[in-house]
């Protein structure tokens, strides 16, 4: 009787853990199922359009490089020098600023003050807005078929665009202020791991010594973008006669360039030293950062990340210029 009433015990305990590993593979499933839908929530408010996301990447772009400019202007501020070197904050109530430094700079002053600094943080909003409802950027490493490629060509040329626009059309004081607007970038990255984490400490020579650092690998990447554009663009014809040729016909101009003398092997040696000076300078700025963040912010980053894929994405982003004008060199 006891062996029966025993096994009896046995069956049920079999029974109930059954119930359980089924009730438990259950919610493994609703798990994975909530993964999934947020990931599609996430979809849905994105835009996949390429003409919507090429205008989104282009005022992105925009919209954080003037930003970016903001951030210079506040964190180079009397206010913001002061704070970042001795840690006393002029904008708290009773805080004093030297009447000498009101004086020199009344601009600068204002640029420091928390009404410049909330426009400055509205623009980031505003960027971080208009990235949550475009599509996420494909990423080079990820390119796994000729339309993931695509839109790869598609993200570079749109955000590129603007940086191109603003230094050709300016020239050198464009050049410097893209520069500066990569090194404000990087103030405000700075300022949002300092507020997210409490124990991150950023001296003020490691803070600003980083965003200068980063300016300057912008300044080297922008210049060589700008000489290959100018190259285009004199090869063109604009900016000379009023853009003259800009008002030829398509076939006029194909017919134009296609008589023009072509030698192969020229060609095909300064298309590869153009080439690999874009490709070159994207891979040494980026060489730039990583040293910054390793060795100045004391990041765990290796040296070498993101060096590869620097050098393919700089070479070919420059490579719309030298092959338009590979012919004329």
């Amino acid at each position: 009787m006891e062996k029966e009433r025993y096994n009896e015990l046995v069956e049920a305990q079999k029974t109930a853990y059954g119930v359980y590993e089924q009730a438990f593979n259950k919610l493994n499933e609703m798990e994975g199922a909530s993964d999934k839908l947020d990931i599609l929530a996430d979809m849905t408010i994105r835009t996949y359009n390429n003409t919507e996301v090429a205008v989104n990447r282009i005022t992105g772009a925009t919209v954080r490089a003037v930003a970016g400019l903001g951030s210079v202007a506040y964190e180079f501020s009397p206010q913001q020098l002061i704070k970042r070197t001795t840690g006393y904050d002029v904008n708290k109530e009773g805080g004093y600023l030297p009447m000498f430094l009101a004086g020199i700079a009344p601009g600068a002053v204002f640029a420091g003050s928390d009404k410049f600094k909330k426009g400055v943080d509205y623009l980031y909003d505003e960027v971080e807005k208009i990235e949550n409802v475009t599509k996420a950027k494909q990423q080079l490493g990820e390119v796994k078929s000729i339309e993931d490629f695509g839109e790869f060509m598609l993200d570079l040329f749109s955000e590129q665009a603007v940086n191109t626009a603003i230094t050709v059309g300016t020239g050198g004081a464009g050049l410097i202020a893209i520069s500066a607007s990569a090194g404000g970038n990087k103030f405000h990255e700075m300022d949002l791991e300092m507020q997210h984490d409490p124990d991150l400490k950023i001296s003020a020579l490691q803070f600003y010594s980083s965003g200068i650092l980063y300016g300057g690998a912008e300044y080297i990447t922008e210049r060589v973008s700008l000489g290959q554009a100018r190259g285009a663009l004199k090869y063109f014809g604009f900016g000379k006669n009023n853009f003259k040729k800009a008002a030829k016909g398509t076939f006029d101009i194909a017919d134009d360039y296609a008589l023009k003398p072509f030698n192969l092997l020229d060609s095909a040696k300064k298309y590869g030293i153009n080439v690999n000076k874009e490709g070159g300078a994207e891979f040494f700025a980026q060489l730039i950062n990583n040293g910054t963040d390793k060795y100045v912010l004391n990041k765990d980053v290796a040296i070498t990340d993101g060096l590869g894929e620097a050098y393919l994405t700089g070479s070919i982003n420059v490579w719309f210029w030298v092959s338009s004008t590979c012919t004329s060199w």
